[in-house]
């Protein structure tokens, strides 16, 4: 499989505070705040970039003062911005983390005006680029129409699909015969399970192939199902963590690359739970520690 993907998705801000102890809810807390450029879809292609792989990025930035930090942030990791739009006038998405002593997410929150620009219109303006691509990841932020429009024009390639969150997940079932490999977390993999025809469509695309499942189970061991069964591994222990954000990603990201070199299945699941380590080891959502995954 050729290493050249296309990721469509969002480009965040993110702004993450790990407070010094217990939150006192109603009065300001000490904290140590970190700022870094994420997102879903974003995260997926540093990692991918970083792990030597040529990288394009399908997506829309604001025009406000951190755009400059963005841009030359994904050129200093080689990132295609040819289909990257400037959308003139419109602020940058920023997300919001507040972690707990624990340095376990406490609560987020999200403000992403670029997602609506990231519209149906724009991905049919890029058919031909998707269509083209090899290898697609898809960031689940995008709106069902946005998404219908990008599965339409992949059909036939091989489609990877991060599913944000539960409340997210249901823009995904009309497309489960779609999707080539779909990262859930326990949550989301009880909520896409929870429906006796939806589990059979999710059965018999495993079964039949088209469908790998990675399950992501907070710090117990992970699966992977696929048609020969479901095959698990046990994250690497991480006693000193700094931050769970983008754990996940980096979790779908390394066995990506194992796919995408041509691994064996136990190989690229040792990708994945590797990075996905060295992910908690930082305050970003990614880390530039890739060298020696092996």
């Amino acid at each position: 499989m050729s290493s050249k993907v296309l990721v469509v998705g969002a480009v965040n801000v993110d702004i993450t505070a790990s407070p010094e102890r217990p939150y006192v809810t109603g009065d300001s807390n000490p904290a140590t705040t970190h700022l870094n450029i994420g997102g879903v879809g974003t995260n997926i292609a540093q990692n991918l970039a970083r792990l030597g792989h040529a990288v394009q990025l399908l997506t829309v930035l604001g025009d406000d003062a951190f755009t400059p930090a963005i841009t030359r942030h994904l050129d200093a990791l080689q990132i295609d911005r040819s289909t990257t739009t400037i959308a003139s006038g419109l602020r940058n998405n920023r997300y919001i983390a507040l972690l707990d002593e624990n340095h376990d997410l406490f609560v987020a929150v999200n403000d992403m005006p670029t997602i609506d620009h990231l519209d149906a219109t724009r991905i049919h303006a890029h058919r031909d680029v998707i269509a083209t691509s090899e290898t697609i990841v898809v960031d689940n932020n995008l709106d069902a129409d946005a998404l219908a429009a990008v599965f339409d024009a992949a059909r036939g390639n091989y489609v990877v699909v991060d599913a944000v969150s539960g409340a997210k997940l249901p823009k995904l079932y009309p497309h489960l015969n779609d999707i080539s490999l779909l990262k859930v977390n326990a949550m989301e993999y009880d909520l896409l399970m929870s429906d006796v025809a939806r589990r059979q469509v999710v059965a018999d695309a495993v079964q039949s192939g088209r469908l790998e499942l990675l399950v992501s189970r907070h710090g117990q061991p992970f699966e992977l199902h696929q048609t020969s069964g479901v095959l698990t591994d046990s994250p690497i222990p991480c006693p000193k963590i700094v931050s769970t954000s983008g754990a996940g990603d980096a979790l779908l990201s390394g066995y990506l690359h194992g796919v995408l070199t041509g691994t064996d299945v136990p190989t690229a699941l040792h990708y994945a739970k590797t990075l996905a380590y060295r992910t908690l080891l930082v305050h970003a959502s990614t880390t530039e520690e890739v060298n020696n995954i092996e």
